[in-house]
């Protein structure tokens, strides 16, 4: 995921979307997918890592950042271990991501991921995207930026 006011690339959305194989996921990000109606397509298709910890809180169906620091930590350590991506919604982790250079997605950048590397159809990523929209709090930069890498990954990334 890129910084406010940085634009995408194709170059930088397929070096995104290549990294997002094996990447661990939080709690908040699953729920998201799972309301989007994606969820378990990301997981499978793209090898998604989920924690115990993650399983049990998204089990609760309960979103509650900060209550469960444990599970953040195994987070971060894990995908330091193992050189994988994070995925994350939760703005907290994602500055301590950016802090141990731990490449990250959200759950767009996920969806865009399996738009790019041609798993669902952009009929399919419309759906998402309108469900993902009912759902996700997002400042309107990101869902700016998620527009501009759907053109982008469509016009550049898959046109090839």
């Amino acid at each position: 995921m890129s910084r406010k006011g940085e634009s995408p690339s194709a170059k930088s959305l397929s070096d995104l979307f290549s990294r997002a194989y094996g990447a661990v996921v939080d709690s908040c990000s699953l729920i998201l997918m799972q309301k989007g109606g994606y969820c378990q397509t990301a997981i499978s298709s793209l090898g998604l890592l989920v924690t115990c910890a993650v399983c049990l809180e998204t089990s609760l169906r309960n979103c509650t950042h900060g209550r469960y620091a444990k599970a953040d930590e195994e987070l971060l350590r894990i995908a330091i271990e193992r050189g994988s991506a994070l995925i994350s919604d939760d703005k907290q982790i994602l500055m301590r991501a950016r802090r141990f250079n731990i490449p990250h997605l959200n759950s767009l950048t996920t969806l865009l991921c399996l738009f790019g590397h041609g798993i669902i159809t952009e009929n399919d990523y419309a759906v998402y995207l309108e469900h993902l929209r009912a759902e996700a709090r997002y400042a309107s930069w990101i869902w700016q930026y998620g527009e501009r890498a759907f053109c982008i990954v469509r016009d550049e990334i898959l046109a090839v």
